[in-house]
């Protein structure tokens, strides 16, 4: 990544002739999707504590994959959608892993040996109370 950083960095010319990257791995979240008897392991499984649904845990969703076309000129890649669930008296505390694999197909689960976790990104959330007011100023 540092040398697609120092490479983008150089490269200022919006006309440039490279018009896309080749990502090199997958990148992506572990999720814990609803539970398909036919797709996931029984031992992977979980009753979900807040919905009461079985769901499967460490299910990977990559959001770039290994060998897509990375834009030169765009500022995104990829997004998520990230859903907690937290009790009345919690804190609104979250972590979000993200994981990389050089493997030739993106791997199912992320305890696979194939995916490596990359970063972790600590979250600490607003009550529904503080975002009201903010957005009311």
């Amino acid at each position: 990544m540092a040398r697609g950083a120092a490479v983008k960095g150089l490269d200022a010319d919006k006309n440039s002739v490279v018009q896309a990257r080749k990502c090199r791995r997958y990148y992506g979240t572990a999720t814990n999707q609803k539970f398909n008897p036919t797709i996931h392991k029984e031992s992977e499984s979980h009753i979900d504590h807040y919905d009461g649904v079985k769901r499967a845990m460490n299910m990977m969703e990559w959001l770039l994959k290994k060998g897509q076309d990375l834009s030169t000129t765009e500022e995104r890649h990829a997004a998520t959608v990230l859903c907690n669930k937290f009790w009345p008296k919690q804190k609104r505390e979250s972590t979000l892993y993200l994981f990389a694999s050089d493997a030739s197909e993106g791997p199912m689960r992320s305890t696979d040996k194939v995916s490596l976790q990359c970063t972790r990104i600590s979250l600490f959330l607003l009550t529904n109370i503080q975002v009201e007011s903010i957005q009311g100023r």
